[in-house]
This record gives C-alpha cells, structure tokens and sequence, in this order.
C-alpha cells in the first residue's frame, strides 16, 4: 500500500474528545496487548466528511470470529436506536506499538470497509500517544478493493484541544475505569460503550466550521464533565 493523495483530498475524518480519548484509553489500559474496537459517527454525502462521534473498545483478547460476530451485532443494534449513527471506522493497536497492518487488521477491517465504503481503519501508533501527537493513521482501500491505501496526515481531524483532553484523561487514571467487550463477557455489568466517558452529547454539535489546526473542524460548545 502506499499514499494515493486524490483520495485523501475527498475523504475526511473528524475526531470528537470522545472518540479520541476512549481510543487512547483502550491502548493504555491494556498496553501490553493487541486491542481493536469501532468508530462511530455520521456521514456528510455532500462534503465527504465523517464525523467520528464515539469509539466501542471491543478486543483485548478473544479476537475470534464469533466473538467479534455478536460484538458487531450489539453494536449495529446500539446504531440503531441512536439515529443517524453508523459504524465509521475500526481501529486496531498491535502489543508492539508499530502501525503495521497485521492480516489479523486488515481482515477485520475489510469486513467493516466492505460492510460500509465510507469507513476507515486506524491503526494506533503507540509512541505518539506518549508524546501526545497524532496518534492514529487511517487507511482505505483502494478502488479495486483489494489494495490498502494510507491516506495522508490532513485527512485526520484531531485538533490540539481534543488531544490536550486524551492526555488528561489518560494523567487523571480514567483508562482504568474502561471497559470493552472482553470485560463485558466477564461481568455483564460492566458497559463496554462507556457513556460514562462522553465528553458530549450529540446535540453539542454547531454548524460552523472553526481555523482548528490547518484542517478547519466543526466545534463543539463547552460541556463539563465530573471528573472520574
């Protein structure tokens, strides 16, 4: 795969503080494995644009085709009853902190990129996390559907606030107050959506675009949190 700079232009990913944090907080939470989750978010047809609103971490050790079945099922269901919601993006951290696609990834993300061309896979890159930069690196596949294509930096909205918010989440120890389907198959009480880490409700949404990095992303009005 390579870089393919026309698709990159006419595809966006925004990320909200929510999605990007709980992203983040799957990977600290169980740094020393292999973890995966999905993206949720609406599409805009007219400007290509993808709005990832919320992250479900699902994988930190049974990433077998069963398990992923009823995973994906509870969460299309979730999608469902929150109208407008899609699965927009999977995302993928290997145990070695390296942004390589794994078979394991790309199989998963093929299934997701089939089931819905307008998602991406993001594929966590462990050191930036530390450093508290991009963290993350999408890629498509191309127009044969066969190729993987890794879309340049600009196509990833993730604005200095929004990571300024991950690292302090991750500081403030709320990765281990996380949970994803794995815990969830072992304490059904536990919520592997996580509401109690939204930054926002969907309504915070406005409808002007803000000079937010070089990107220009919609923005959010303030919303307070109690601290966990």
């Amino acid at each position: 795969w390579g870089f393919l700079p026309e698709m990159s232009a006419s595809k966006h990913y925004t990320f909200t503080a929510t999605a990007y944090s709980k992203v983040l907080l799957h990977c600290c939470k169980y740094a020393s494995k292999t973890v995966n989750g999905v993206l949720l978010g609406t599409y805009n047809e007219s400007s290509n644009e993808a709005v990832l609103v919320d992250a479900v971490p699902l994988m930190h050790i049974h990433m077998l085709a069963p398990t992923l079945k009823v995973a994906f099922m509870l969460v299309e269901e979730h999608c469902k009853q929150h109208k407008g919601l899609q699965i927009l993006g999977y995302y993928h951290a290997n145990d070695d902190a390296s942004t390589q696609l794994s078979f394991q990834c790309k199989s998963i993300a093929e299934k997701v990129l089939q089931n819905n061309p307008k998602a991406a896979c993001f594929v966590v890159n462990g050191e930036k996390i530390a450093e508290g930069g991009l963290a993350v690196e999408a890629h498509v596949l191309g127009s044969g559907g066969k190729e993987w294509v890794h879309l340049k930096q600009e196509a990833v909205g993730v604005t200095q606030t929004v990571r300024q918010q991950a690292m302090e989440d991750i500081k403030a120890g709320r990765h281990l107050s996380l949970h994803d389907f794995d815990d969830h198959l072992h304490n059904i009480s536990f919520d592997f959506f996580n509401a109690h880490l939204n930054k926002e409700t969907r309504g915070d949404w406005v409808s002007e675009k803000e000079t937010a990095g070089e990107s220009g992303v919609r923005a959010r009005r303030p919303v307070e949190q109690d601290s966990n």
